[in-house]
Parts: C-alpha cells; structure tokens; sequence
C-alpha cells in the first residue's frame, strides 16, 4: 500500500458538521471610513469591528451579510486565541523571549481586568473522523505573562503594538508554536471593557491550509483519500476544546496581529522561523555596531515594514521597502546613533503577517 501527500490550493471542508457558529442575527454596527472609526462599547464586542475598511489591520471579520466575530470577550465565552508558528528543530535553534501584539477595543481606568499572553506547543495529530485529521492544535503552556489589560496599549479609538517580555524564556524549542493569549474574566463581567486581539483582513491567508494523502493498493488504484487539516490560527472555545478558525470556527482566514520575539541561530545558514509567506532568517552583525541587516525570504510577493524599538515598545526607526518579490531579501537599518544596548524589530508584510527578533547594540 501507498500513500502519497498532496498540497492543494483550497480547502473546502468547512461546514456545519465542523462546528461553525452562526452569527446570524446578532447586532452589528459598522462604520465605513468615510464615516471614521469609532470606540467600542459595553455589548458590542458580540459582532463589532469600527475599525475603518482602509485599515490594513482590523479587530474583526465582517461577514457579507453584516455580522462579524471579533477575537475577544464575546457571548460565546471563547477564552483563548492562538496564531501558528513553523520551524524544523533540526534546522533552526529557536527561543523565545516574549511577544508584540496588538489590541484593541475600550478599557476603563479603573479596570483590574487582565489576560495571559502565552506560546504554546504544537500538539500531535489528531483523528477526528474516518479519513480526516488535524495537524497540531495548541497543547501545553511553554511560557507565558499576564498583563493588567491597562497595559495593553489601548488608547482612544484603538491601540498600538506593544512589548510583552517574559521573565524567565524557556531554553530553546524543538519544532513549531503557538503564540497567543487567554482571557482571565467573562462575557457578563465586561463592565465597559472591550479587549480584543488585531487581526488582518479576512482572505488574508493565501497558502493552502490541508493536504491529502492518497492511499493506494499495489496495483496504484486508490483506495481512500486521507485529508489533512493543518491548524493555523485557533480559538478555544468555552468548552476548553480547540477549534481552527477556517474550518471550524466562523470561516475566518486571517492573520493574529501577534508575534514571537525570537533569538534565532545563526542567521546566515538556518532556515528560520516561518509565519505563511514570511520566514526569518535572524539579524547579523548581533550585536551591530554601525548598522544591522535583517534577513527574510517571502513566498509571494509583499510590501514589507521594519521597525526598530527599544526594550519597551518604544519605536524608533521606521522604514519600508515596496513591491518585494517572491524569494530571499535583507533590510539593514543603520544603529550609529543608538545607545549600546538591548533592541526589538519587528518586520511585517501588508497583509498582517509579522515577527520580532532581538538585537543588540555594541561599540
């Protein structure tokens, strides 16, 4: 007996026998950027996005007929969101040290409310049904930091990308995570508070998200068709069970505006850590002297944006390059005038994917 392995370019397992939840009927207010965005309030977050359609980045799907899920507290009582991560431990050596993300939504100053940014392992594969299979949904905590949601960066009308350190990274990880983050209180205790995680833009995500296996007999005839779901992006539902966001929770095909900070081996020869379209290769010189090159391949073609921060979340350096194309490219972004120290950057794509690596500065 054979079996072959096949990437395919769409997938089209999503049903109701997989678990989606209709958000037909639920309340929905929209505000299109002519008509600017505006804060969200206590109860909105069962289906509310404002965030103005020209945003690259959005807290929210919006469904064709007018409803939305949004990637927080909800009625539905979701506690944990987590975006996929892949890296082969026989290529790359990998740590951790923390994360970027960004929120959005209103918090109250009084607040005491918080959540718990984590990475998680990468579980083994599961049997779900004759023939069909799930690669890796999030398993054990590797390390984790709970921050006061008055320390997510949200302010006015949104928020910004902020640094979460952890205090104590674990040594280095051996294959593919999760990055993410759980919710420490519930839906009927918001109180004015309306926490949620970015995401990109809904169809965001390009590449195929399963593969087949064709089993056949001696004579080549297949005998079944095995299909592969490879998880991406997951929410945990109430029920603590995990649930892949495309096929199983509400269709969605998008991007956690979340991102490791890695520390990856030597950035000349690995292969890096890959979200999608985008692998990261490292920095080097690290520690720079004069000037840092950032090395990074694409799958496809992309705007890129890299940004240099200091320890805390800082920004300090911006600057983009237009119209990269598929295969391997570098930035380098000169540190002259930079303090001797500790630095983050974050390179994201314009379609909501992104990473940090950690950089160092020496004289």
């Amino acid at each position: 007996m054979k079996h072959i392995i096949l990437f395919i370019s769409a997938i089209a397992i999503a049903g109701s026998s997989f678990g989606q939840r209709s958000m037909h009927g639920h309340r929905s207010i929209v505000q299109h950027a002519s008509e600017g965005a505006k804060v969200t309030a206590t109860g909105d977050t069962l289906t509310l996005s404002n965030i103005p359609e020209s945003d690259t980045v959005r807290m929210l799907y919006q469904h064709p007929d007018g409803n939305g899920y949004t990637t927080g507290t909800n009625a539905f009582g979701d506690i944990a969101f987590a975006e996929r991560y892949e890296f082969d431990g026989n290529d790359s050596s990998v740590k951790i040290l923390g994360v970027v993300a960004e929120f959005g939504g209103t918090v109250t100053t009084s607040s005491t409310k918080s959540v718990t940014l984590k990475i998680w392992q990468h579980g083994d594969l599961q049997y779900v049904a004759p023939n069909l299979y799930y690669l890796g949904y999030p398993t054990e905590s590797i390390d984790s930091i709970t921050v006061p949601i008055t320390d997510l960066g949200i302010t006015g009308s949104g928020g910004t990308a902020q640094t979460f350190m952890f205090d104590n990274p674990t040594g280095y990880l051996s294959g593919p995570f999760y990055a993410g983050y759980t919710i420490e209180y519930d839906y009927n205790t918001l109180n004015g508070d309306t926490v949620a995680l970015m995401t990109s833009a809904d169809g965001s995500r390009t590449t195929p998200d399963y593969k087949l296996r064709y089993v056949t007999d001696a004579t080549g005839d297949t005998t079944a068709i095995d299909t592969f779901v490879v998880v991406q992006n997951a929410t945990q539902w109430s029920d603590g069970k995990w649930r892949d966001n495309y096929s199983q929770n509400d269709s969605l095909y998008n991007h956690l505006a979340i991102f490791p900070i890695v520390v990856i081996g030597d950035p000349t020869g690995v292969k890096g850590v890959t979200r999608k379209q985008l692998t990261l290769f490292g920095a080097y010189p690290n520690p720079a002297t004069n000037t840092a090159t950032v090395r990074f391949s694409l799958a496809s073609s992309a705007n890129i944006t890299l940004t240099l921060m200091d320890m805390t979340g800082k920004q300090l350096k911006t600057q983009s390059s237009i119209g990269l194309l598929k295969g391997e490219h570098t930035i380098s972004v000169s540190v002259a005038d930079l303090p001797t120290g500790q630095y983050l950057y974050v390179i994201r794509t314009n379609n909501g994917i992104g990473m940090a690596g950690k950089l160092e500065v020496g004289r």
